[in-house]
């Protein structure tokens, strides 16, 4: 009953959230020469310089998996960074106006989906001209999988924003927990190498390593992009990703939860 009287307000203020998605993205952008173009930089030369790093090593992985690997990150960090300081940076709006708190992460996780998918966009246009065989029957085919997790992705992100924005109320110093965590958590997850690695060289690790939503997220983002090479090694099932996508309606469920419970103390706190 409480979820549908959140989502009929949410319905009620729909207005609101679009001016906010909108905003959101115009600050992103604001006094930008490039605009998006910097949000779509930025990963690539990531991407670039992981993989000159990696091949140096001798650990070859296709480049078009870096640059997946790379996106994907991207959209999370993207919603950590903006969602850490969500409530603070609205206080006002918050003390002065009584609307859905929860709209204020839905309109983070939107302005970062709308990214989100300018990025796909052209990620899928390098890998069809890379593959132009194979690449576009392929994205096709697995178009509904890839529509899936992209969805699991935005509410576990959802869900991301709601957890660092409310600690960051009570606890000011979360943003700088953030940050070293998700360095770790960058190295703990298959971005700049595949899952199969780990499989190779810590199989005992591997069912703790697949509770990392990030691990899930990736395998089936570069199976649902990537058309099969002769040299890849074989794919993780997609049944062995399952504890990685529980987790991430876990955390998410838990995050809206927390937000919900707690913004009842946001206005005296900001």
């Amino acid at each position: 009953m409480m979820g549908n009287a959140i989502l009929r307000e949410i319905v009620l203020r729909r207005a609101m959230l679009g001016q906010l998605i909108g905003r959101n993205l115009k600050i992103r952008y604001k006094a930008s020469v490039l605009g998006f173009f910097w949000t779509l930089l930025n990963p690539l030369l990531m991407a670039g310089i992981y993989g000159l790093f990696m091949s140096m090593l001798g650990r070859s992985m296709r480049i078009d998996a870096i640059f997946i690997g790379v996106f994907a990150w991207q959209f999370t960090m993207m919603c950590i960074g903006d969602g850490t300081n969500l409530v603070i940076s609205n206080g006002n709006l918050i003390r002065k106006v009584y609307f859905p708190r929860i709209i204020l992460p839905l309109a983070t996780g939107g302005a970062n989906i709308i990214n989100f998918f300018l990025m796909l966009a052209v990620l899928g246009l390098i890998l069809v001209l890379r593959a132009p065989g194979d690449a576009p029957l392929h994205i096709l085919t697995h178009l509904p999988a890839l529509l899936g997790i992209v969805v699991l992705h935005l509410f576990f992100n959802l869900g991301i924003i709601c957890l660092v924005a409310t600690a960051n109320v009570f606890f000011r110093d979360t943003e700088h927990i953030v940050g070293i965590l998700t360095t770790a958590w960058f190295f703990l997850s298959p971005v700049m190498y595949p899952v199969e690695l780990v499989a190779a060289h810590w199989p005992k690790a591997l069912p703790i390593y697949l509770l990392n939503p990030m691990a899930g997220f990736l395998g089936v983002y570069r199976s649902s992009l990537l058309p099969p090479l002769a040299s890849d090694a074989v794919a993780t099932p997609w049944v062995f990703l399952l504890p990685s996508f529980g987790i991430a309606v876990l955390v998410a469920l838990g995050g809206i939860l927390l937000f919900q419970i707690k913004q009842r103390d946001f206005a005296d706190l900001v």
